[in-house]
């Protein structure tokens, strides 16, 4: 099974919904996973994704007062995915057997900590597992690129 990840930052505008096309035609995923899409899923075009050869059903985390920044698109052709967990900052699935997490962690060190519980759980069930994740951890400034500089507070 092909799958791939990406932190888009936005899929609402021409230019990443061309690269994203573009990925998926060169890749050809089975599962497709995307954080930061920035928009309301009930706001993507149903074709867009049927054109992607997608399927126009998808999972997407929810956070209170915001929009999901976790999606999870897969081909038609893929088997049943079952939702195991989904929480802010990651959305785990089942198919097949194998377990499939797309992180998003949060960018506070201190606010990851639920994220690493949450984890530790899902790998009680002592499944194969697929892990896809921005993980928003850097070892120094000049690993990070693009947002804010991060506060030395």
């Amino acid at each position: 099974m092909r799958c791939i990840f990406w932190n888009i930052r936005g899929i609402a505008n021409d230019k990443s919904q061309n690269r994203l096309s573009k990925l998926i035609n060169k890749w050809d995923p089975d599962i497709v996973g995307i954080a930061e899409p920035m928009i309301s899923p009930d706001d993507l075009s149903k074709s867009y994704l049927q054109s992607l050869g997608m399927s126009s059903c998808f999972f997407y985390n929810t956070s209170p007062n915001r929009v999901p920044n976790i999606w999870l698109f897969w081909k038609t052709t893929v088997a049943t995915l079952n939702m195991i967990h989904c929480f802010n900052q990651q959305l785990t699935v089942e198919i097949d057997g194998v377990l499939l997490s797309i992180i998003h962690a949060h960018c506070i060190y201190v606010n990851r900590r639920q994220l690493w519980m949450d984890l530790h759980q899902l790998s009680l069930m002592n499944l194969p597992w697929l892990i896809l994740d921005d993980f928003n951890a850097y070892l120094s400034y000049s690993d990070k690129q693009g947002g804010h500089r991060p506060s030395t507070r």
